[in-house]
Order: C-alpha cells, then structure tokens, then sequence
C-alpha cells in the first residue's frame, strides 16, 4: 500500500512538472510571436525592429516621418513656431520675420511682405491718408475744356503783371525765369548742377513746377491744375499751340517772333536775358521767339543734329530702366556711361553730355528751333557775361546770322511759358516711373556726394532765407526727399 502511495506521488510529480515545462514553452512560443513588427509606412526614414517605431533622416519627423522639421529663420522681436515653422510676433509687428513695425494704414490694409500699405482705389499716401479725388488734376493738354484754358492762360497773364514777392524788381512771373537762371549761374561757378545734369533735375523742377501752379492759383483765385504737354501725341501738340492757347509757330516774316495767341509779341515781354555766352545775340528780342523744329548744320550748340520730338517708344525705354541715377551722376566722364532713368529722362546719350540730345532737352529744341537771318558779312562777333553768383566773366564769340528760339538758351528758357507746360509732361513721366513697384522712394544718391544731389540736401536758390520768408516756399520743403511723393504734394495726373 505504501508503495503504491509512492508511486501515486512520483507519478503525479511528473506529471506536474510536464504541465509546467508545457506552460513555459507556450509563454516563451507567444513571447516570441511579439517580437515580430506589424508593417508601418516610414516615408523618408526606416522602420526599427527593435522599437518597431520609425527611424527619421536628418530634417524629418513624426510617428511616419511624414513632418519636414523646421529650417531655423530669423524672427527679430518674435518666436518661431515649431509646429507651423513660422514666426509667431509679439504686438506691434507683423512680417514674415516680424520686422514690419505695425502702421497706421486708414483706409488700407498693411502688407506683412513689403511692410507698406496697401491701399484701395482712390486713396494714396505712406498711411492711404490721401484722398485722390481731393487732388488737383493735372490734364493733357488736348483734354482741357475751353474754359480750363480760358482760366489758365490768364492766370499765367495775371502773374506777369504782378510784383513778385521774392523781388522788388520782377513780376511774379518772372521770378520762376529768375530761379532756373540762378540754378544755372550757380552749376556754372561750382562745376557741380544743380538743377540739370545732376540727380536733383525731376525734384528741382517739380517744385518750380508746384510753386508756379499754387502762385497761379494765388493770384487768379482759381484752382489751377498745370496741363501737360505729351510731345508723343499729335492732338496734344496742336491743342497746345493754338491761337487759343500758348499760340503757335512764330512768324518766318519776322525773324520767328510769335504773332498770335494771348503771349503774342505785343502781349508779352520779355525782361530777363541769358548769361550764356554761346547764345548771346542768338536771342535778342524782348518776346517769344519759336521755330519748330528748325535745325541748321554746325556745331556749338546751333545744334548740328536733327530736331523731332520724342516717341512713345524713346518714352517707354526710359520708364523701362530701374535705376534711378548713377555714378558719376553727371556729365564729368564721357567714358562712363550713364544708363539710368533720370539720365535718360532728362535727355542725355552719352556720357558728356554733348551732341544729339532726346527727351526733355530735344522737347526745348523742337520748341526753340535753331535758324538763320540774312546779313550782308557773316561775322563772328566776340561776346562776354557776369555771373552774378560768383562775379565770373565769360567770354565766346558767336555768328551773327544764326537765331535762336526763347526755349533754348537754358537758363532763362522759362520766358516762354510752354516750359511749364514741357516740364510738367518731365514730371508726369517720372510720376509714372515711381508708381512702378519699388520705385516709391528711389532716389540716389542717399549721401556723400555733391551739394544738392542728395536725399536730404536743400536745393538752391530755394533754401536762400530770403525766399523763405515767403509762406509758398516753406509749404513742400526743398529737398529732394520732400518732392518724392506727389500725391502728398497734392496732386496727380489724368
């Protein structure tokens, strides 16, 4: 019996421990089973037998590696966020990069991209302040209605006969005459322009051009907008010179003295003469003188190369060109050429400045026209001017048979009042240059070059302090910097 109990227990041992050595083998068969990874989508990386999880490149992320890590950018004043990689900005910046200082913008919305308003139609400013359709409008010529013209030229006749406030001795009109001659006596003393052949010549002039369109307003109690000549536009050419208007060509009886119009020879005198050796006695007569077009073979300015008015595809060159001016800003080295807009605008083509002329310079040409009058000898008669900015003497010698239309000796060329006119179809084309994108603000030089082609330098005679005395001439500023907007100047173009 006791041995059968022992058998019983041996038995039922053995058997335990098989039971066991089954349970263990099928624990270690399902552990074994776990090792093996469900398939996962790895993208760009590789899937790890060990964690089963995705092993991502450089730059990858992700349970699928499926997110592109984030390149590091610079924020300035903000953060960036890992989850969109973007800059989250604190208040009161915007921009990808957050350097966008938030501005007031009215009526518009700032745009993070160019940090600048953008502004809806018919507004216009740094802050879209201005309301366009509070701004003179300054209208081609052709498109000016009869009484527009009526109001215009005798705004223009009024400020001949009125005192000038910047003179004891001139009209009105005659001290704009007077500021583009001072510019001109000072370019001759210093060697440096001032109001041509240098940077500051679209400024310079759209300034004389405000000053000249607010005093006719002055002096008429009309609000005048200045028309513009489109020397491209054959309507525009013969609304202009019409009897009605500024009168036409002059009289080939009568040594091309304008004869018609309200600024005709009897109606209009003349009173400030130039001090341009090279045409005294080209242009002696105290009215308007106008040849169009005329041209004579020669040298020394009478001009020697042909006369026609600008294209709209010589125009459409200049507004092509992106930079505004360059080194050496003027005409000192004709072995470097000049390949900027305010070169090509003003009418330059070639680094000296001399020979064929295009643009606003052919514009004074064709106006002027160059002639000759019969005389019994021709002779070359010596000739000699004072400067009154630096007391210099110059001397020529000049033919006594050729002429010369009022347009054309540059410092006084405003005697004919198509100069205004001329100059503000000069303003409108830069106008359009600086609506072109990044165009706003484009002027050089900044600094560091000659007085009065800078940004911020004063242009002369405008800075003199006794013109600036006189209310009109503080209301814009006088510098280069201050006549970049023309919308803020208060007006715009049709």
């Amino acid at each position: 019996m006791r041995n059968t109990h022992n058998f019983i227990h041996r038995f039922y041992g053995l058997f335990l421990l098989l039971g066991l050595s089954l349970l263990v083998l099928t624990i270690e068969s399902c552990e074994d089973d776990d090792d093996i990874c469900p398939a996962i989508e790895c993208n760009t990386g590789t899937q790890n037998p060990d964690t089963c999880d995705c092993d991502c490149p450089t730059g990858f992320s992700g349970v699928n590696c499926q997110i592109e890590d984030c390149p590091t950018i610079n924020c300035n004043t903000g953060t960036q966020n890992a989850d969109t990689c973007d800059c989250d900005c604190p208040s009161g910046f915007i921009g990808v990069n957050c350097e966008c200082p938030v501005i007031e913008c009215n009526t518009g919305v700032q745009n993070p991209a160019t940090c600048s308003c953008d502004c809806p139609d018919g507004f216009a400013g740094v802050n879209c302040e201005i309301d366009e359709s509070t701004l003179k409008v300054r209208k081609n010529a052709k498109d000016m209605t009869p009484q527009e013209i009526i109001d215009f030229v005798n705004a223009v006749l009024i400020l001949k006969a009125t005192p000038s406030p910047y003179s004891d001795t001139l009209s009105y009109y005659d001290s704009f005459v007077r500021f583009h001659q001072m510019a001109v006596e000072k370019s001759k003393c210093d060697g440096f322009g001032v109001a041509h052949t240098n940077p500051a010549f679209p400024p310079w002039h759209r300034k004389l051009l405000i000053l000249f369109e607010d005093a006719l307003s002055e002096v008429s109690g009309n609000d005048i907008a200045l028309p513009y000549w489109d020397w491209s536009d054959q309507a525009s050419t013969d609304a202009l010179f019409s009897s009605a208007f500024l009168g036409g060509n002059g009289d080939p009886n009568d040594e091309y003295a304008l004869n018609d119009g309200p600024f005709r020879k009897d109606n209009w005198q003349i009173n400030l003469f130039t001090i341009l050796p090279n045409y005294v006695g080209l242009n002696p007569h105290p009215w308007i003188v106008r040849n169009f077009g005329a041209t004579i073979a020669g040298s020394n300015n009478y001009p020697g190369y042909a006369v026609s008015l600008p294209t709209i595809s010589e125009i459409d060159n200049c507004l092509s060109i992106t930079t505004y001016d360059m080194a050496p800003w003027d005409c000192s080295n004709g072995a470097m050429p000049n390949t900027s807009f305010r070169f090509c605008l003003e009418g330059f083509l070639d680094g000296d400045c001399a020979g064929a002329q295009a643009m606003h310079n052919i514009g004074h040409d064709w106006i002027a026209g160059f002639f000759e009058v019969p005389v019994s000898t021709i002779e070359m008669l010596p000739v000699s001017t004072s400067n009154s900015f630096c007391g210099n003497i110059a001397r020529d010698t000049v033919p006594n048979n050729v002429r010369v239309g009022s347009m054309e000796p540059l410092d006084v060329s405003p005697n004919d009042p198509a100069f205004f006119i001329h100059h503000a179809n000069v303003d409108r084309i830069w106008a359009q240059w600086q609506d072109m994108p990044g165009n706003a603000e484009n002027y050089v030089p900044v600094s560091g070059q000659a007085g009065g082609y800078n940004l911020n330098d004063n242009m002369y005679p405008y800075d003199i302090p006794s013109f600036q005395m006189v209310p009109a001439m503080m209301v814009h500023g006088d510098t280069p910097a201050s006549m970049l907007d023309y919308r803020a100047l208060g007006y715009k173009y049709e």
